[in-house]
């Protein structure tokens, strides 16, 4: 089974990658420019990756537009929501890496939640209803902190 992993460049998305394949998994590696202000320093990151990455370019957030995150107010409202859809695009599997410490019940980021993931996943099995049966968002690594997630991967992986 494909599974859309959803890359920012870090580690747990690293890792994730090759989680995916010692599970089973043919992983399809996405990364999303949506034009936040570190897009950069994702790519560069990205580019290093020994496996091919799909590389998006959505021009969302602008200066104009009076959206781009800031020092004071960093996050983008809904952006697991908006990286989820466009992985689903590519499989029925989305994985979009968050450990135990970002899982947030109350937070702003409610789209760190296991609500989130839940709604997101009876969302979009309604909606791409016509193309396949069930599409699952998920986190592999919620359960994990990133310590617990390197030993993973010295160990298993």
């Amino acid at each position: 089974m494909r599974v859309s992993i959803m890359v920012s460049g870090g580690l747990d998305s690293y890792i994730a990658y090759y989680y995916a394949l010692k599970n089973g998994y043919i992983p399809d590696a996405i990364w999303v420019n949506l034009g936040q202000p570190y897009w950069k320093k994702e790519e560069e990151k990205v580019n290093s990756f020994e496996f091919p990455v799909k590389k998006i370019k959505i021009d969302l957030l602008r200066e104009e537009f009076g959206n781009l995150p800031t020092p004071q107010k960093q996050i983008i409202p809904g952006r697991n929501l908006f990286l989820a859809y466009i992985g689903a695009f590519f499989n029925e599997r989305v994985w979009i890496v968050a450990l135990e410490t970002e899982m947030h019940t109350y937070a702003r980021e409610r789209d760190k939640s296991w609500k989130f993931y839940r709604d997101t996943t009876e969302l979009f099995t309604y909606i791409f209803n016509y193309v396949r049966e069930n599409t699952i968002v998920e986190t592999p690594f919620s359960h994990l902190s990133k310590t617990e997630i390197v030993r993973l991967s010295l160990i298993h992986i």
